[in-house]
């Protein structure tokens, strides 16, 4: 993910502003139907006996998913793979809450389908008790999804798109207005060419009412997958960022918001050139993957 230096210029951000899990939309989605990126999950058996399809988005409880507990169950004798669109977490309590003893697992990295190896550790999930994808049905919507657990655990408010025009407006004051926002999930809608005029950009800026001389990162939703396709997702683990200019690890605090496109750009407003940081931390409670195929 590049953080590159941003100019401000005045938007207001139209939103509306979702209690509860982030799929349960409150406005009509203005995506058609053929622009729509679902985000789906599937556990496949390489026995070919059978396969796991997540209906939902969501499942607050795995235990009570005779699915899941059929396919999983005797799922350490036969080599497994998973393939999914969009970013899916897996946690070890119910409701989706991480816990101090784990994290979990994590599978997906963009809005593009992505197949992971569990090998003969599919019996693992038996012991992952809720999932859901981060970012909803469709991922294919510019929006910001924040959680109140570290690895997008807890609950969850999200803000969607269209963000159109009125000076001068941000999101406030986000520790009151929402909570105190310890990991989220940035999705972008993926235009047929992508082009600067498209591409999202969110400032989180740290002081509460939008004043940047706090500090300030933008996150660019431009990133080339190893496919060479762009992806509008970053899911930022943990609230900390490397700066590059002397590569310290700093305190990523959401105080307020701004959201505009990379065709407003000017440089120097943005402060702080980074490139996002978790990945680069090494933290024995970073949320656990499997291998990826063909990375």
């Amino acid at each position: 993910m590049e953080i590159i230096k941003i100019f401000i210029i005045p938007l207001i951000l139209a939103v509306t502003l979702l209690q509860g899990d982030a799929q349960e939309l409150p406005i009509e989605n203005p995506n058609k139907p053929e622009d729509r990126v679902p985000a789906t999950l599937t556990f496949y058996r390489t026995d070919g006996n059978s396969q796991y399809v997540a209906v939902s988005s969501k499942l607050s409880d795995t235990s009570e998913d005779e699915d899941w507990q059929d396919f999983f169950s005797d799922a350490s004798t036969v080599d497994v793979i998973a393939c999914v669109t969009g970013i899916w977490r897996f946690f070890p309590s119910t409701n989706y809450h991480v816990t101090p003893e784990a994290t979990g697992y994590i599978l997906g990295k963009s809005d593009k389908s992505s197949c992971y190896f569990i090998g003969q550790n599919g019996a693992v999930f038996l012991d992952l008790l809720s999932y859901r994808g981060l970012g909803g049905d469709d991922v294919n919507w510019d929006a910001i999804h924040f959680f109140t657990e570290d690895y997008g655990g807890g609950e969850t408010m999200s803000f969607y798109a269209p963000f159109t025009g009125i000076p001068d407006e941000l999101i406030p004051n986000i520790p009151n207005q929402v909570f105190v926002t310890r990991s989220f999930l940035i999705t972008g809608k993926q235009p047929a060419d992508p082009d600067p005029v498209n591409t999202p950009v969110y400032r989180i800026i740290f002081d509460p009412l939008g004043d940047a001389r706090e500090g300030s990162v933008c996150f660019v939703l431009n990133k080339e997958t190893v496919e060479g396709k762009v992806s509008r997702m970053h899911f930022q683990e943990r609230m900390y960022y490397v700066d590059d200019s002397d590569g310290g690890v700093n305190s990523l605090f959401m105080g307020s918001l701004q959201h505009f496109t990379l065709n407003n750009m000017i440089e120097d407003d943005c402060k702080v050139n980074s490139t996002v940081g978790q990945k680069r931390l090494e933290s024995p409670r970073s949320v656990a993957t499997f291998p990826l195929i063909g990375a």
